[in-house]
């Protein structure tokens, strides 16, 4: 018996320490606004009880149409997005909770708890916060991992310039090939014309829809970026490209980091 006991609290204490081990690389916490069982968003004020779970606990989260913090905008993998799975029997509501990263792979799952409250809003209240003791002791701290946090492309050279009273502002770009009547096209001074093909080539993109997200293609026809969806209205992850791609003002803007300065092409994408 006490063998039997040993053996479970050394597996308990190898869960808890994976899973410290993963979430401490993560800074936020999304909550969807409807979870997949729900009719409606906020059903059972379910939504906002799981933000405030989440706070309890030491993270810093957010629902999911709230003003995200400027890093998590620019770099959607610092946060995970919060899922309550439900299963429900004829005397028991059960759930768990999951957190998935931006690439729609689990990194955590809770225990399943159950609740035989009659009442829905008392039974799934009762087993969320029953799930989430799932967090104790896992003492989570963020840590930063400055390489995979910061959205990187391969080495260029940027240089400041002063701003110009144009329409295309702060650009100096040292290519024959730029047209500066583009007014599509605005990124600092790089002298890499990989990239710089790169950026002419995703002026005018088409989409076409692919598993969980769209391949962007150029009139060759040629594949020019893969894009994936999030879990925000018109926010992609640029796959391979450590980017994002998003929709401000009714138009689409590519954002990459180079050599810690951000880099921002505004696309013309039909989707």
């Amino acid at each position: 018996m006490l063998k039997i006991k040993l053996l479970l609290f050394i597996s308990l204490f190898s869960i808890t320490l994976f899973g410290q081990e993963n979430l401490n690389k993560y800074k936020y916490i999304l909550v969807p606004n409807q979870f997949e069982f729900q009719k409606n968003a906020g059903d059972y004020d379910l939504n906002r009880l799981t933000k405030f779970l989440f706070k309890k606990y030491g993270f810093n989260a957010l629902l999911s149409d709230e003003t995200y913090p400027e890093d998590l905008a620019i770099n959607r993998c610092l946060g995970l997005t919060a899922q309550l799975r439900k299963q429900s029997s004829l005397f028991k509501s059960k759930i768990k909770v999951e957190l998935v990263n931006c690439y729609n792979e689990v990194v955590f799952t809770s225990i399943e708890a159950s609740s035989k409250e009659k009442d829905y809003k008392k039974a799934y209240h009762e087993a969320t916060r029953k799930s989430f003791q799932s967090f104790n002791g896992l003492n989570y701290n963020y840590q930063p991992n400055e390489v995979k946090n910061q959205v990187v492309q391969e080495q260029v050279t940027v240089e400041k310039v002063e701003e110009k009273p144009k329409e295309i502002e702060d650009v100096v770009v040292k290519n024959d090939k730029i047209d500066k009547k583009n007014n599509h096209l605005k990124v600092t001074e790089i002298n890499d014309e990989t990239f710089i093909d790169e950026a002419l080539e995703s002026i005018l993109l088409y989409a076409q829809p692919i598993e969980n997200g769209f391949q962007l293609i150029d009139k060759t026809p040629k594949k020019v970026y893969v894009i994936k969806e999030t879990s925000m209205k018109d926010v992609f992850i640029v796959k391979d490209k450590n980017g994002i791609l998003y929709k401000q003002n009714n138009e689409w803007v590519l954002e990459l980091y180079h050599d810690n300065q951000l880099v921002k092409i505004k696309m013309n994408i039909k989707f």
